[in-house]
């Protein structure tokens, strides 16, 4: 499985460094984050007890490629929602973007439900 680990932005080297140290395999993926591409279980669990560094250990379940003011709708649109969530169970979506891209947050939110009445 493929992860993405979060850092501070600025501490992804110290984190590649301590992530090699603990054996486990990782490439930059940007100034706050590495890239785990075979990652395990374990390795889960490693980063999750030994990292110091390390903030979050994230696992996407989607990818899209689409302009910056389409891609929460394009991404929400994709996702078999069945297959993470029960059928009473709200969706919130929250995307972090530039001001003035379309559903800019300080203007609006919007929020993805699945299987409201």
């Amino acid at each position: 499985m493929e992860l993405i680990i979060t850092s501070i932005p600025g501490l992804s080297g110290w984190l590649l460094n301590e992530l090699h140290s603990l054996d486990i395999q990782a490439e930059p993926a940007g100034p706050a984050a590495v890239r785990c591409e075979r990652a395990s279980l374990e390795t889960v669990l490693r980063v999750s007890l030994w990292s110091r560094v390390a903030e979050r250990v994230l696992l996407p379940l989607h990818q899209v490629t689409a302009p910056a003011d389409m891609a929460a709708e394009k991404l929400a649109r994709m996702m078999d929602l069945d297959e993470h969530l029960a059928p009473e169970m709200p969706l919130h979506v929250h995307a972090e973007h530039d001001v003035g891209v379309r559903g800019d947050p300080r203007i609006s939110s919007t929020v993805f439900c699945k299987n409201l009445p």
